[in-house]
């Protein structure tokens, strides 16, 4: 039986190739908190959590200095989209929950 000189030279290039890109990969999936986490001054700050009602964070951070509503028809699909500012970050609402904290 004769073999092809590219079917054997992938057959021993391919383990090199995987076994050099172990490594590389392993470091990706360990990941590092990101650049603003890792920052004292957030760590040591409390936001508003994912989830939690206006009636919550209005209670908890006080009034907000802005807020804007988006426009137009609200639907399932589309709910209204609330922004509270609050100076050093933005808490976004979907419906009357926490859908995110932008720290600015």
């Amino acid at each position: 039986m004769k073999t092809s000189t590219w079917l054997l030279s992938f057959a021993i290039c391919l383990p090199l190739i995987l076994s050099s890109s172990l490594p590389q990969v392993a470091y990706a999936e360990r990941g590092a908190a990101p650049a603003a986490l890792q920052h004292g001054f957030y760590k040591k700050t409390v936001y508003p959590r994912r989830g939690s009602s206006m009636q919550q964070v209005r209670k908890r951070f006080g009034k907000p200095h802005s807020v804007k509503v988006s426009q137009g028809k609200s639907k399932k699909k589309w709910p209204k989209i609330t922004v509270w500012n609050y100076g050093s970050y933005s808490v976004y609402f979907e419906r009357n929950r926490v859908l995110h904290t932008i720290i600015r």
